[in-house]
């Protein structure tokens, strides 16, 4: 039997989906070993997600620009016996080498994994897996073998009462009282996938405000100011792009109806925090939602319905192909989503 490591540091230095679909490993972890100590390292502007997870010990803000002596003076100081490096970088590998961490797990497809002494060989441009479950599978280096599933996802994230009493003021500022059921519109994206138009995203506004009682609350970066307005123009919403912390946006998703977004990070906020979810992806095997849907059982996925195959984001583009997905079809999820939760409250 594997003894168990005692101090596991989970490091994910991308952006907030990522983070967050890698939450599960700690709680996989503590149902295995629950007395081994999780800490999860991550960039500062991500830090509130792991802040706010009872299933993580701590958490460890990383330099920005990955320096590396200071990376291996945090490490040391933390005396870690194992590291997940799931996010891949030369200089992060180099600084767990470096600070002397016994079990150093990473991918063993980089020209850097030496470094790691236990390396992992899953391809995951392959897609055989959800990316969650990719973040899962490497704990099979600690003796842990575990196939997650979308209802045994834990993200066991809970937002502290100021956080909650915060987003209740911003609503109120706004014209949004307690208890009022209203629908997040999140229409721009990291970049890293193929978006739904904005024409499609003010479709889909329009169907709502026309079709049912949910009012609009539009969120984004403060780069998609004006691609949030662009729906503030067609119908009434509250446009709130640039003006929230990740804290506040986690606590409008939290009193939120239903979440509504392109493949994005807030996306998968919204599904870890238990709400109702809606997401539009392509057909492109890297980006799509096999390996970046949302992970849980209350999502619903729409995809393009142009058939084609071996579909590559170019050709995507080139199609117009995220045109195709039907907005009725959306709005009609929305409208059974609700009569199933009124029901359910009767």
């Amino acid at each position: 039997m594997i003894k168990p490591p005692q101090n596991i540091c989970i490091l994910r230095t991308d952006r907030i989906g990522d983070v967050t679909l890698t939450l599960p490993m700690a709680a996989v972890i503590k149902k295995h070993y629950p007395d081994t100590k999780v800490t999860f390292a991550v960039r500062e502007y991500t830090r509130p997600i792991p802040d706010f997870s009872t299933v993580v010990d701590h958490t460890l803000v990383v330099p920005g620009e990955f320096e590396i002596l200071p990376m291996v003076r945090q490490l040391r100081e933390q005396s870690f016996d194992c590291i997940f490096i799931v996010s891949p970088n030369f200089k992060v590998a180099m600084a767990a080498m470096l600070a002397g961490i016994p079990i150093r797990i990473g991918t063993a497809y980089r020209w850097y994994s030496f470094l790691f002494n236990k390396p992992i060989r899953d391809h995951r441009s392959a897609v055989l897996y959800h990316e969650a479950q990719y973040n899962v599978r490497m704990l099979s280096e600690i003796g842990i073998q575990e196939l997650l599933t979308k209802s045994g996802a834990e993200y066991a994230l809970q937002l502290p009462a100021e956080i909650e009493n915060e987003a209740a003021r911003i609503l109120e500022a706004n014209n949004i009282g307690n208890g009022e059921k209203y629908c997040i519109l999140h229409p721009g994206s990291g970049g890293s996938a193929v978006d739904l138009p904005i024409e499609k995203f003010i479709e889909l506004a329009e169907l709502i405000h026309k079709r049912t009682l949910l009012k609009i609350v539009c969120t984004g970066s403060k780069d998609e100011t004006q691609l949030c307005q662009k729906i503030g123009n067609a119908v009434p919403a509250v446009n709130f792009a640039g003006k929230l912390t990740l804290p506040d946006l986690m606590g409008l998703i939290e009193k939120s109806f239903i979440f509504v977004s392109n493949s994005t990070g807030p996306l998968h906020l919204a599904s870890a925090m238990g709400k109702q979810v809606i997401g539009f992806f392509p057909k492109v095997r890297v980006c799509s939602a096999e390996r970046w849907g949302p992970w849980t059982e209350k999502a619903s996925v729409f995809t393009p319905g142009i058939a084609c195959t071996d579909c590559t984001i170019g050709q995507c583009g080139k199609l117009n192909c995220m045109q195709s997905i039907d907005m009725m079809a959306v709005c009609q999820t929305i409208e059974a989503i609700s009569k199933t939760v009124l029901l359910e409250n009767v």
